[in-house]
């Protein structure tokens, strides 16, 4: 049977209106649409390669939770830990809703993908407890959670993957210069501008160079006297 055949086949497009329909009623897409910006938060998780101390010598990777914001792009780093469980994710989301600085105040949605840790006892109830919906990707959908996944990215791609780290405050500490770099020094192309403008800058000074971990991070600004 041909590949022509096998498109125009009643069967074939039978099964494409089929899937076409039950993809128009998974609840994330009319409910919390991409371009809706306001209050969404999204979630990944980073892989982090490293040399691990003899504690965690039966693995070579920790695992560090992402949390962004879909319209500032301002991004939170959960507390680090080699093997996560529910235990840990319930200290996250106090974390996130803590009453005076919490990432997630005043944020409508938490979009996250498939992982069973999001199902975790207590995970979700203090999420929904504070007014937060959270919003199960559909399977094999990375394109739905794309800002999240572009960080991810972005992060190994120009600070991670140049490193070789041996201890969890070594991870702490490059991640913790990595968010300062991103928030208040690296211009953002699809927001024209720095996140978090940090420095005065005089449009006559001459141009200077601020250099994290080493000269990894590089940004060049006309930075104020």
């Amino acid at each position: 049977m041909s590949c022509w055949w096998r498109l125009i086949h009643p069967a074939s497009i039978i099964r494409s209106i089929a899937w076409g329909f039950i993809f128009t009623k998974i609840p994330f897409r009319p409910s919390c649409p991409l371009n809706f910006k306001g209050g969404i938060i999204t979630k990944t998780w980073v892989k982090i390669e490293g040399i691990l101390p003899q504690s965690f010598q039966e693995r070579n990777a920790t695992m560090n939770g992402s949390i962004i914001a879909n319209g500032s792009r301002k991004v939170f780093f959960a507390p680090i830990k080699p093997e996560p469980d529910g235990s840990y994710m319930k200290q996250v989301a106090r974390i996130l809703m803590d009453c005076d600085d919490g990432f997630l105040q005043s944020k409508k949605y938490l979009i996250h993908d498939r992982d069973p840790l999001y199902n975790t006892d207590g995970f979700t109830d203090i999420l929904k407890d504070t007014g937060i919906k959270p919003l199960k990707l559909p399977a094999q959908s990375p394109d739905l959670n794309a800002y999240a996944e572009r960080f991810v990215k972005s992060v190994k791609t120009e600070c991670l993957d140049h490193l070789i780290l041996s201890s969890v405050e070594q991870i702490e500490y490059v991640l913790e210069q990595y968010s300062q770099y991103y928030h208040h020094e690296r211009i953002h192309q699809s927001l024209g501008r720095i996140i978090e403008p940090k420095y005065k800058i005089d449009c006559n000074a001459e141009i200077r160079c601020i250099e994290r971990l080493g000269g990894l991070l590089k940004s060049y600004h006309r930075l104020a006297a």
